[in-house]
């Protein structure tokens, strides 16, 4: 009485298609996740580096120091406004400073 162990059938397509569909759900997740919108509040007497810190904590930008320099050299750090804001993590400084400035 000879027992017999299945052995699992797998061919070089089956892992093809898998492969292929992970790449395409990574691909999907990476967009969503750079078209998420982040939130940020600020609140009346926030100054550039308080607001650069909170961008850096939400994940927009990964510099809070260069944000403030560029809010500075850009005569933007004191024409913050208050108010609540939305971001992709793949903003520029730019789109940022005009959006929380409220220039156009």
């Amino acid at each position: 009485d000879t027992e017999s162990t299945p052995v699992p059938t797998s061919n070089a397509s089956d892992k093809k298609k898998k492969d292929k569909t992970f790449e395409e759900e990574k691909k999907k997740m990476e967009k969503s996740i750079k078209e998420e919108k982040k939130k940020l509040t600020i609140s009346s007497g926030d100054w550039a580096k308080k607001v650069a810190d909170n961008l850096e904590d939400e994940g927009i930008i990964s510099d809070s120091g260069k944000f403030v320099d560029y809010m500075k050299e850009n005569d933007y750090a004191s024409k913050i406004r208050p108010g609540e804001y939305e971001f992709s993590i793949d903003d520029e400084f730019s789109d940022i400073a005009k959006t929380i400035t409220k220039q156009k």
